[in-house]
């Protein structure tokens, strides 16, 4: 099972994470991941530590399996 991040944009549509820094909300353009944890660690400040706070281009963010 695929998970990806997506969020609600500034223009009221859905976002997802391409893994370049960039939202888009072209659907084919999301970046996967393998596991619900390594997507997860790809919206938090610092993996390495049990502090869960999300980067601030995150924030609103939710990881969901396809």
């Amino acid at each position: 099972m695929a998970y990806y991040v997506k969020k609600q944009g500034l223009s009221g549509k859905v976002v997802y994470w391409t893994g370049t820094n960039v939202w888009s909300d072209d659907i084919s353009k999301k970046k996967t991941f393998n596991s619900e944890n390594e997507a997860l660690n790809e919206t938090i400040v610092d993996a390495s530590t049990t502090n869960t706070r999300k980067k601030g281009g995150f924030t609103g963010s939710e990881v969901v399996s396809e």
